[in-house]
């Protein structure tokens, strides 16, 4: 369940920052296709995930601590992103 919200908002932040997905795997090591494959559902490995976050100069702490919380709809998550993590 984590990790659903954790790719949320992983899909929001790229969203947010217009972040392109070869700079995202780049930053973080992996290809492109891993970085997709992430957003589109499959799991990431944690040390990844740590790597992903930082790119946006979040810890992923930060962003497991939003995962507590529910959402109404994904604006909602987007509003919740942008006051507590940005």
């Amino acid at each position: 369940m984590r990790m659903n919200k954790l790719r949320e908002i992983a899909k929001c932040l790229i969203f947010i920052k217009n972040v392109k997905k070869k700079d995202l795997a780049k930053h973080i090591g992996i290809s492109i296709v891993s970085v997709s494959n992430f957003v589109n559902g499959k799991k990431m490995q944690l040390d990844h995930l740590e790597k992903l976050f930082d790119f946006f100069n979040i810890r992923l702490g930060e962003a497991l601590l939003l995962t507590e919380k529910d959402f109404i709809d994904r604006q909602d998550l987007i509003k919740a992103i942008m006051e507590e993590l940005l």
